[in-house]
């Protein structure tokens, strides 16, 4: 369980850089 949990932080934090990014 730790694991999924972390790969959906690591997905939201790389979903907050992309969405920064398209701002751009």
């Amino acid at each position: 369980m730790s694991t999924v949990l972390r790969t959906l932080r690591n997905l939201r934090r790389a979903g907050i850089k992309d969405a920064l990014h398209q701002m751009q």
